[in-house]
């Protein structure tokens, strides 16, 4: 039989076969499943790149000092300048970079204690300024920055609020008193049962619930580095090109993170066939 786009059997009836094959090959990397978002808690933020849940997934899948933990259900930012337990997420935007935390006692001072990303420096023999970390994180839009120093007194009656200390009974235990203490007063003021424990800073736009007992119920962070924005506003997800370098991509959302689950990497492939027939008898 000889079959074409010319007539077509012995009756004379003619078919003509419009065939058109569309074939969208989506040819790219992406990582495996063993990359899937994560939950600390039904309510908990969605757990993504740049942040991977220590433990629960492997080291690709977030991006280095972008680990968290869950607790009790919570969402737990692990820093590598702390070892504090006590910093849990609120929320994480990451089409802005951004994301919230507070501590659990609702212990609003202790939050700075914990969050080291700024390291002091004595600037002269009566000042001491604070100079911004490595740490990938930082405080959202704080320019300002002001240095005390912590105290950790054994004699509870030594704590005392005044205008340039605050008392932070929140993170009291037996035997031990807190005390925040603005560097720049002398150390005279401070009573013999204190020890200092380290230098805190803390942002300029804090101070006034800091010291007038107000109670925040969260403090924003932001990070720069790495700019996954570009990604999130084009509704992709966004990752490393590969498992031996830092550099990043784009990935289709719905491929991504739905490999083979031995977490090699793969590619998709779309095909989409259109047939068109049309019978001319």
């Amino acid at each position: 039989m000889e079959m074409g786009f010319g007539s077509l059997g012995r009756r004379g009836s003619s078919l003509l076969i419009l065939f058109s094959l569309l074939v969208s090959l989506v040819l790219g990397a992406f990582q495996g499943d063993d990359c899937p978002t994560a939950k600390c808690g039904p309510h908990g933020p969605d757990i993504r790149f740049p942040f991977r849940l220590k433990g629960g997934q492997p080291k690709h899948c977030g991006y280095p000092g972008f680990e968290l933990s869950c607790k009790d259900g919570h969402t737990v930012l692990n820093l590598p300048t702390s070892s504090s337990e006590n910093i849990f997420i609120k929320s994480i935007s990451y089409s802005s970079q951004t994301l919230s935390v507070f501590n659990p006692n609702n212990c609003f001072a202790a939050l700075f204690v914990d969050l080291n990303f700024l390291t002091p420096y004595r600037s002269s023999d009566q000042y001491i300024d604070c100079l911004h970390t490595n740490s990938s994180l930082s405080f959202q839009d704080a320019l300002d920055y002001h240095a005390f120093l912590l105290f950790d007194c054994s004699l509870k009656e030594d704590v005392a609020e005044g205008n340039h200390q605050v008392p932070i009974p929140c993170m009291n235990s037996p035997g031990h008193s807190y005390l925040l203490v603005d560097s720049k007063i002398p150390l005279g003021e401070v009573r013999p049962s204190c020890t200092t424990v380290k230098t805190v800073c803390i942002p300029y736009k804090y101070l006034r619930d800091l010291f007038g007992g107000g109670v925040s119920p969260a403090i924003s962070l932001s990070w720069d580095l790495p700019v996954c924005s570009h990604c999130e506003s084009l509704g992709k997800a966004c990752g490393f090109v590969n498992k031996s370098t830092k550099a990043l991509r784009c990935y289709n959302e719905l491929s991504y993170g739905k490999g083979k689950k031995n977490g090699n990497w793969s590619c998709s492939i779309r095909i989409t066939v259109h047939t068109y027939i049309v019978l001319n008898l």
